[in-house]
């Protein structure tokens, strides 16, 4: 079965690592709602650098949550048009996730 999940897809204006920056603030605002173990158990993200894309997993609540928030703060503070978001299914070919450690 494949993964619900959501792909951000950064102009060149934003920097990437920002935006990661960013996704982990969300995740840890997460932690705030759900605690710190269901986010370590259900909250995942891929990043390729190349195509200055992250993918997050959305097939949990927190993942929800955590797409929600991201979005919400990736857009107050690299403005709405610095990126485009699209739900996707599966993950990435030859990426791994990355979880919450």
């Amino acid at each position: 079965m494949n993964k619900v999940l959501y792909r951000y897809q950064f102009k060149e204006r934003v920097r990437l690592q920002d935006a990661e920056e960013t996704l982990l603030l969300s995740i840890f605002a997460a932690m705030g709602i759900h605690g710190e173990a269901r986010v370590r158990m259900d909250c995942g993200y891929a990043l390729d650098a190349t195509i200055r894309v992250i993918v997050v997993d959305a097939g949990t609540t927190v993942g929800r949550d955590v797409n929600a928030i991201f979005s919400a703060l990736a857009m107050r503070e690299f403005g709405p048009l610095s990126f485009q978001v699209r739900r996707v299914e599966g993950l990435p070919e030859g990426k791994e996730d990355k979880h919450v450690d």
